[in-house]
């Protein structure tokens, strides 16, 4: 396949996954062209064809850990209690309320270590030992940022199902 063609039908994708993980635009452009370079660069080691997609993707994913760990973005999540107001108690209508634009944001709001190990686990399907492996911390850092990922979406999801129904409220009684 020509480089022309491989960038036409992946660019968008792995620009999408770049900026997933690098909230600065700058960083994510930086990874998308690293990226890029290291498809380039390796195309011939590849054997199986047919794994070109999971193997392009995992060169994405892997170009934006190392500019994380560059640019020393992998700091521990705050206090999960001081950054929310209150408990989530999430109501199971709030996800489906939410367009996948509003999630993706939400994800972005994440502290980058938190919002780095929530995407290599949950949307990357890589196992805790592998996250650990890749971003070199421990085991129990891994699965303690996906755990504060997890609650810190919770929480969010469910203050914005909170506003939606205040202003519904507002709405049929003013």
């Amino acid at each position: 396949m020509a480089k022309r063609e491989l960038y036409d039908r992946y660019s968008r994708q792995m620009y999408s996954i770049c900026l997933r993980y690098l909230n600065d635009k700058d960083q994510a452009n930086d990874a998308f062209q690293d990226g890029f370079f290291a498809v380039y660069k390796n195309i011939e080691q590849l054997k199986k064809p047919e794994a070109l997609p999971g193997w392009i993707k995992r060169i994405f994913v892997n170009a934006c850990v190392q500019s994380l760990k560059k640019n020393k973005n992998l700091e521990n999540t705050t206090n999960i209690e001081e950054s929310a107001s209150h408990k989530a108690s999430l109501d199971g209508n709030a996800i489906e309320a939410l367009s996948v634009e509003e999630i993706k944001g939400q994800i972005a709001k994440l502290p980058s270590g938190a919002r780095t190990v929530f995407n290599l686990y949950a949307i990357e399907g890589y196992s805790h030992k592998e996250i650990a492996e890749m971003l070199n911390i421990s085991l129990g850092t891994s699965k303690s940022q996906l755990h504060d990922a997890r609650k810190l979406l919770k929480q969010r999801i469910s203050n914005s199902q909170k506003t939606i129904n205040e202003l519904d409220e507002q709405r049929f009684t003013g």
